[in-house]
């Protein structure tokens, strides 16, 4: 087991420090765990509380222990799981992590401080309480320092150079160390979002929004076996996991362990091969290849004895003299062993690089580059102004890098530490010291056409200030900008529904000036479509909101208006008030409108009367009609009246059996008038016609028995014509 977990790649360059606030349930908490912790304040809260598969537990030193649920774990103890294995374990009763198949993870503890280094693998904490401003629970890799404040979060490693951050609930600061630029970045994340850090190229990670499917399978198996815990998770304002089955959360589980199992076999066939080499090759405490240069950063250093110094009286035992160590080389000579001299007779050492990393607010020297196993190390902090140092640890560049421990030799100044057989890297984070709070004060010049009001006349750096612009009747808002004392601008946020701005209260006194513009009348536009018979026109094609506008109506002769309409461009109906017969109005709308009017040739009565006896009239007799439409006019007399026909008094011709209606009501009479008869006398004969007009003829030349024809105008159906009218004896 102890070489089951080698690390497969080193841990990327990456910092982080997270500040985190919500509240989950611990995955286990038992209660005999709570009522041991009281026993004694100087044992470990770290316990662990339940195991599946191949889960090893050893020493600071190597030492296997026997592993067995609600077993203390005390600082330098390592937990270590095999494939398709985990280990679950509380920090104390609010602080429960799980720990991913094939991981290692170092447990430390010291006073109300706990750490859990990640060397290997993945892990997801679920911290139900905020921890006390005066305690820390951090976890750690080789150059990374996540802060814990009271969260649901994960940390895996996704392949030998990528690292991923995932925050289930809460939120997040974090620190990243960008290794291109040598220094620190910030970025926040929130529940429901991931950040991915690849190594080279940390400041390009971009914050993105997980899917419940992406989520590791170890952790969404914590999810789908436990409804309860998805839910409060929803209702605390975290991601929505209670739609997370378990078959599909073992699915995905099996998928991973598939991956890893993959990996972790390709890398231990990397490392056999590295340490068969690495047996061949050792030279002293370093290792070497042909060419003879050194690996794993050793750098071995030549050191020439000195004669010994002279003695003296109160000096002259016999110690050894001191030897001094001359600059680095690459010669290890050929041939040579760890505890043999060369053909000089010098006596050599490897010593190690180390490597400084800090970032803003601060810096940290080393009293020197290099230095050979055991030899003592100082380390010099110097905070900026305003900052003090935050955190700081030692780590050794081994494959499963290891941390140093170091020791206090003034607050926040110096530190020491042995030097380790292998090169290391110092990493500190310093944070700014909070200052004490000064109100700065707000002034807002006095503005013509509108006035702007601060939240506050006074604040504190970092206050967020609203200044609300109310502009003046027919006013608007130009300009506004806020200055601190030296003249440098103050950035304004606008607000997205008004005027209003914000702004963060700088460390200065600020002043904000506004000036606001006379607001130009918004005109639309009165557009009228009429159609042929007549016109409509508006007094004013071009007005603002709320002027009236009057319509007048123009039929054109033997025309009247039909219907007329109003509208808005959406097609909203503008109500229109009638003044006359040819007048109307309407109040304009915030908007262009639209009048369309139609216009009808103008229709009058007809009214048909008869006057005396002997006829009627045999037309349609129409009771209305159009302005210029043509009537016709038939009747019928009976034997012995003639007809007449007037239209409005005016007689037709005779010829005439029709009439142009004209702009006015209209009544037709048909006048019958009884013939006078006229009697013809021959013999003992007559005949009647009627009417003096009628021709006389001669008859008295006609013979007895003889026939004689008389033609007789007569009128029918308003057609004039002659028959015969047969005489007989």
């Amino acid at each position: 087991m102890k070489k089951l977990l080698k690390r497969y790649s080193k841990l990327i360059s990456v910092a982080m420090s997270v500040c985190l606030t919500a509240g989950m349930l611990s995955f286990y908490s038992p209660k005999s765990v709570a009522a041991e912790e009281t026993k004694s304040d100087a044992a470990s809260q770290i316990r662990m509380a339940k195991t599946e598969g191949d889960v090893e537990v050893v020493d600071s030193v190597g030492k296997d222990l026997a592993t067995a649920d609600n077993m203390r774990l005390y600082t330098g103890n390592h937990v270590k799981t095999g494939q398709k294995s985990y280990a679950f374990f509380n920090l104390d009763n609010e602080k429960a992590v799980k720990l991913d198949a094939v991981s290692d993870a170092e447990i430390r503890e010291t006073g109300k401080k706990m750490e859990i280094l990640l060397k290997n693998g993945g892990l997801m904490l679920d911290v139900k309480e905020p921890v006390a401003a005066d305690a820390r629970v951090n976890v750690r890799t080789s150059s990374m320092v996540m802060g814990i404040r009271g969260t649901f979060t994960y940390v895996r490693m996704i392949s030998d150079d990528e690292f991923e951050y995932g925050c289930v609930e809460g939120d997040a600061e974090l620190t990243i160390f960008d290794s291109k630029s040598n220094q620190y970045i910030k970025k926040n994340i929130s529940s429901g979002q991931r950040l991915i850090i690849k190594k080279g190229s940390e400041s390009e990670g971009e914050v993105e929004n997980i899917n419940p499917s992406d989520l590791p399978g170890y952790v969404q198996v914590a999810f789908a076996s436990d409804p309860d815990m998805a839910n409060r998770i929803k209702e605390k304002g975290g991601m929505d996991l209670t739609g997370l089955s378990l078959e599909d959360a073992n699915k995905k589980l099996s998928e991973d362990e598939d991956l890893i199992g993959d990996r972790f076999k390709t890398f231990t066939d990397k490392k056999a091969m590295q340490d068969a080499t690495e047996k061949r090759n050792i030279v002293w405490a370093g290792t070497t290849n042909q060419n003879g240069n050194t690996g794993r950063g050793r750098t071995p250093i030549k050191i020439t004895p000195t004669p010994p110094a002279p003695q003296t009286p109160d000096n002259s035992n016999d110690t050894p003299p001191t030897p001094t160590p001359s600059q680095p080389t690459n010669d290890t000579g050929e041939g040579g062993g760890s505890e043999e001299n060369n053909d000089e007779g010098e006596e050599e050492k490897t010593t190690y690089n180390i490597e400084i990393n800090s970032g803003k607010g601060g810096k940290i020297e080393a009293d020197k580059k290099s230095a050979a196993e055991g030899e003592k190390v100082t380390l010099t902090i110097t905070p900026n102004e305003n900052y003090e140092l935050d955190d700081i640890s030692v780590v050794t560049d081994e494959e499963e890098p290891n941390t140093v421990d170091l020791t206090k030799v003034t607050k926040n100044k110096k530190y020491t530490f042995n030097m380790p057989a292998h090169g290391v890297s110092v990493n500190a984070t310093f944070e700014k010291v909070e200052e004490e709070e000064t109100e700065y004060k707000i002034t807002v010049k006095d503005s013509d056409g509108g006035t702007v009001k601060a939240s506050k006349s006074k604040a504190t750096k970092g206050t967020e200030i609203t200044l609300t612009v109310t502009p003046d009747e027919n006013y608007e808002l130009d300009s506004i900008k806020a200055t601190k004392d030296n003249g440098k601008s103050v950035s304004l946020t606008k607000a997205s529904d008004s005027e209003n701005h914000t702004f963060e209260m700088p460390g200065s006194d600020v002043t904000v000036e506004a000036t606001f513009k006379k607001v130009e009348e918004q005109k639309y536009t009165v557009t009228v479509n009429s159609g042929d018979g007549g016109k409509v026109e508006a007094d004013n094609s071009s007005v603002t909101e709320g002027t009236k506008v009057t319509l007048t109506v123009t039929p054109n002769e033997n025309y009247e208006l039909d219907t007329i309409s109003a509208a808005t461009e959406d097609g909203k109906e503008v109500s229109l008030t009638k003044e006359s017969d040819t007048s109307y109005t309407f109040e304009m709308p915030a908007s262009n409108v639209t009048v369309t009017a139609n216009f009808k040739k103008s229709v009058y009565s007809i009214t048909w009367t008869v006057s005396g006896d002997g006829g009627e009239f045999t037309c349609d007799k129409p009771s209305t009609a159009e302005v210029g439409s043509t009537i016709s006019v038939t009747y019928q007399v009976n034997r012995g009246y003639e007809a007449k026909v007037t239209v409005n008094g005016t007689e037709l011709g005779e010829t005439d059996k029709s009439f142009e209606m004209p702009a006015k009501n209209t009544e037709v009479v048909l006048t019958l008038t009884a013939l006078t008869p006229v009697h013809i006398k021959f013999d003992n004969h007559y005949v009647m016609a009627g009417g003096s007009n009628y021709p006389k003829k001669d008859i008295n030349t006609q013979g007895q028995d003889q026939e004689v024809n008389i033609e007789v105008p007569f009128t029918y159906n308003g057609t004039e014509g002659t028959t015969e009218t047969d005489l007989y004896k």
